[in-house]
């Protein structure tokens, strides 16, 4: 009898557990039938889900978002509808079904916070992270209809791109300063920021920083810093594509950003006038069109080509009476003589890449005419490999040494 009613007890307080767990846990909220977001009929009378709660919808259902909400995850296998109130997400977004996004903003928080990839497509209106230390992954092809905002936080805070997934913004990504010492950063990686606008915050000790290994970043409007500690970093060969018009197309010199060129590239590609940041590139395109004007201080240790593929009427404008130096020059991507080059009055003159000023370039390399036996080969025995091999210099018209070759 005792162990009989020992038994039932424990049956009862776990079937409790279970029902308290239901209505006033965190745990899964799955909904399985159409209604707002905040009424309980929707969660299959379940509370509404809160921070701490995985959201799943199932197929056939509709959400719609007619109050602030928030979860711990969402998985989206229905339609999710929002309008003007937005969701935060602490964990995981992915979207197997349809988000009608409205003019809603996606507040991701926390240090596991992802975008997912999904069989729907990934879109936004706004996306943001909330104001606490926050990382954000992007593991889907994400596309943004408003604006990318990395909030100012007392933490640290960023958004990585993984792998070669991209982002695509079609107003502003915004990087706030943080509100003490700390970063904010958007690790772009191999993987690709595309954005209408590109605004980085920052002041002394509180920094924003765009970093970029192979990946690329194209901004086809403004892209502005707000000094030093505004930071873009190449850390191997990637790409900034910069479309702005004027003094706009990128900070104009090194008051306003911190550039570190690595081995990346920089191109200037608005169909349209545009001033070259001053600094110091490794490589530097000037396409589309308009006058690109260098000013004094600008350098190029990599190459500098102008019209890449023979594309667009692009031209470069070398401030007056300035000499700048170029590691080496290409038009067309056809390597051009050392030398000094300029419209005209320079050893080399070319009146369709350069506009007519008195300022100038000094190349310092030309393309490879020669090689230069540096290292004799030795211990030569029939069948045998050489116990020293051969080392070629290639060498320029001029005999500046442009690459070795074994």
């Amino acid at each position: 009898m005792n162990k009989r009613l020992k038994t039932g007890t424990r049956t009862f307080i776990l079937a409790m557990l279970l029902v308290l767990s239901g209505l006033y846990g965190y745990s899964a909220r799955t909904a399985s039938l159409t209604g707002n977001w905040n009424s309980t009929a929707t969660w299959g009378g379940a509370t509404v889900p809160t921070s701490a709660d995985d959201v799943t919808i199932n197929s056939g259902i509709t959400v719609t978002i007619n109050a602030t909400a928030s979860c711990l995850s969402m998985t989206n296998n229905g339609i999710l509808t929002a309008t003007t109130f937005g969701i935060t997400v602490a964990g995981a977004w992915v979207n197997n079904g349809t988000f009608n996004s409205g003019t809603s903003t996606v507040t991701f928080s926390g240090t596991s916070a992802a975008i997912n990839s999904g069989t729907g497509t990934e879109n936004f209106n706004n996306v943001a992270t909330a104001s606490g230390a926050t990382t954000l992954t992007i593991n889907s092809a994400v596309t943004v209809g408003g604006s990318l905002t990395l909030s100012n936080t007392a933490n640290t805070n960023s958004i990585t791109i993984a792998s070669s997934n991209s982002i695509t913004v079609s107003g502003t990504t915004s990087i706030l300063r943080p509100t003490t010492s700390g970063s904010s950063t958007l690790n772009v990686g191999a993987g690709t920021l595309t954005t209408g606008v590109l605004t980085l915050g920052g002041s002394t000790s509180r920094n924003t920083t765009v970093t970029v290994s192979t990946g690329t970043v194209n901004v086809s409007g403004n892209f502005t810093g707000a000094g030093t500690f505004s930071q873009f970093t190449f850390s191997s060969n990637g790409t900034l594509k910069v479309g702005g018009s004027g003094t706009n197309a990128i900070p104009q010199n090194a008051t306003l950003w911190t550039f570190t060129p690595s081995t990346g590239t920089v191109n200037f590609n608005a169909n349209g006038a545009q001033t070259v940041g001053v600094t110091t590139y490794n490589n530097l395109i000037f396409s589309g069109s308009g006058v690109k004007s260098m000013l004094a201080s600008t350098s190029v240790t990599g190459n500098l080509n102008i019209r890449p593929g023979g594309v667009g009427t692009a031209t470069t404008s070398i401030a007056t009476g300035q000499n700048l130096s170029v590691n080496t020059l290409s038009f067309a991507d056809a390597d051009q003589v050392a030398g000094t080059w300029g419209y005209s009055g320079r050893t080399n003159n070319n009146t369709t890449y350069f506009a007519n000023t008195t300022g100038y370039l000094t190349v310092a390399k030309g393309p490879a005419t020669k090689g230069v036996l540096t290292t004799q080969p030795s211990g030569a025995v029939n069948g045998v490999a050489l116990t020293t091999q051969p080392v070629v210099q290639l060498q320029d018209a001029s005999s500046n040494n442009v690459s070795t070759a074994a």
